[in-house]
């Protein structure tokens, strides 16, 4: 654990000078292949990872030495340097993609995706054992990946959510709650890409757009969100719903594991970011969706909110 720090180093190199595996269509098994350099952001990726796994073994009591420090990653950028991986959604066109879902499973889907914003993956691999009605949350990391270095965060139940969880968990139990024709869509195959513009096809909301333009996808809602958030709730909550940071495993075990001693006002307190996240769903989120889909989303919405997305 002491040569972490050197060792991370030499990763790095190894990892910018295109030190990876080749792909699989690369040719035959064992032949020549051309080295392919990661991009920066990825290299940084997987160093943040390791740097994890080192904190984990700490906390656990397995070194009593400290994680190693970030090494140096040239050509690294932040977020906002990145050219945007989808487009801004309205409420209109989120209200039509909404209508959009002919198959239960996939409304289901986007309306728990619309409430937090998280990447389609874990939504749709969400089970009943994650959620958790007495508090209002659903840990996406999940029982059995407490020590896991995933930034899967805990998420509000908000608007139609809830219903939409209870009756999932009525039918599935701890289980995967979002499944077709018998089978989880966690455990196939899926293209969520291909999913996501069958139904902006048949929403119509790309019709407008020019070429070379950005369509929406499932990225579209996550960006909408967060920016609609960023007025109206403190930065610390939208990165801690977002998944923009670890919560501590040790935190993880207090919150959820069963038979924990620490006390529900505790559990709140730990969860007042997420909380203020709800409250401000609740209140105009969802009411600001529901004058533009024919679902019933459980909320009050007569009339559109000025705080259009």
């Amino acid at each position: 654990m002491s040569r972490m720090g050197p060792a991370l180093k030499e990763m790095v190199t190894a990892l910018e000078n295109g030190a990876t595996p080749p792909r699989r269509n690369s040719g035959r098994r064992g032949g020549d292949w051309t080295p392919q350099p990661l991009h920066p952001n990825t290299i940084a990726e997987i160093i943040s990872t390791a740097i994890e796994t080192c904190a984990i073994a700490k906390s656990d009591g397995h070194t009593h030495h400290n994680p190693p420090r970030a090494p140096f990653i040239a050509g690294k950028t932040a977020p906002h340097e990145r050219e945007p991986k989808a487009r801004y959604l309205s409420f209109e066109e989120i209200g039509k993609l909404i209508d959009a879902c002919r198959r239960p499973h996939l409304l289901d889907l986007l309306l728990l995706d619309l409430g937090c914003g998280s990447r389609i993956g874990a939504v749709a691999g969400v089970r009943g054992e994650y959620v958790h009605l007495d508090l209002g949350v659903i840990d996406l990391l999940g029982v059995g990946n407490i020590d896991s270095n995933k930034r899967r965060p805990i998420v509000p139940i908000t608007g139609p959510m809830r219903g939409i969880l209870e009756r999932l968990i009525a039918r599935h139990g701890d289980g995967y709650l979002i499944v077709d024709r018998g089978k989880p869509l966690a455990l196939g195959a899926r293209n969520w890409t291909q999913t996501i513009q069958r139904l902006v096809d048949r929403s119509k909301i790309d019709e407008h757009l020019k070429p070379g333009d950005t369509p929406a996808n499932w990225y579209s809602i996550r960006r909408t969100l967060a920016d609609w958030l960023d007025t109206r709730v403190s930065d610390a909550s939208i990165s801690a719903v977002l998944g923009h940071f670890e919560i501590a495993a040790n935190t993880r075990r207090q919150l959820f594991e069963k038979g924990s001693p620490v006390t529900d006002i505790y559990k709140r307190r730990k969860l007042a970011d997420v909380f203020e996240v709800a409250n401000v769903l609740e209140r105009e989120w969802w009411p600001s969706i529901q004058p533009y889909t024919s679902v019933d989303l459980g909320v009050s919405g007569n009339e559109l909110m000025r705080t259009d997305a």
